[in-house]
């Protein structure tokens, strides 16, 4: 019996520990039928490869510093010499400099912050325009009119849940100072 993804082409971020989502994601994609390209950067790579190993059918490993409009700026190429096109992209990514973390949002610097959103949230963005070369557009416009019906047009719209988490933290922490 064929699995529900038989024949689909992923890509997986986010794979640094077996206890990770992403790792969880990619096992079951895989034990689904689906074939995979993981991405890691820097230091992390070594441990993403380590940790590919554990999977079913260990993946292709390829950089991406998400922070890196070269690393994206290659991508599409690299992910075309793996699989040829990809059927989904799977954003598992976070991060924010340790003097932004466990409460202190309040002494949080912009740099921070923006380093936090760019990793965290814009990368995802980023993420799915570099692989739009590799994705028909019919599948990608169905899976698009899922998430949202009306196209996004502004960046504004891009700031309401950062907008609406700092609401949470600013009252959380105004309020208990």
């Amino acid at each position: 019996m064929a699995g529900l993804l038989e024949g689909k082409r992923l890509l997986v971020t986010g794979v640094l520990t077996k206890s990770s989502i992403a790792f969880h994601v990619a096992r079951i994609a895989q034990q689904e039928g689906a074939q995979l390209v993981l991405t890691s950067y820097g230091r992390a790579m070594s441990i993403t490869e380590a940790v590919a190993e554990q999977l079913p059918q260990p993946p292709p490993v390829l950089r991406l510093d998400v922070t890196s409009p070269e690393d994206f700026a290659g991508l599409a190429d690299a992910v075309r010499e793996e699989l040829g096109e990809v059927d989904g992209v799977v954003h598992s990514i976070a991060f924010a400099p340790q003097n932004a973390m466990g409460g202190a949002f309040l002494d949080t610097s912009w740099k921070d912050a923006a380093t936090a959103l760019e990793v965290s949230a814009y990368s995802f963005k980023a993420l799915v325009t570099a692989c739009l070369p590799l994705m028909s557009e019919i599948r990608f416009a169905h899976r698009a009119r899922v998430v949202k019906e009306e196209p996004i047009e502004h960046c504004a719209d891009l700031a309401r849940a950062p907008s609406a988490i700092t609401v949470l933290h600013l009252a959380s922490n105004v309020f208990s100072h």
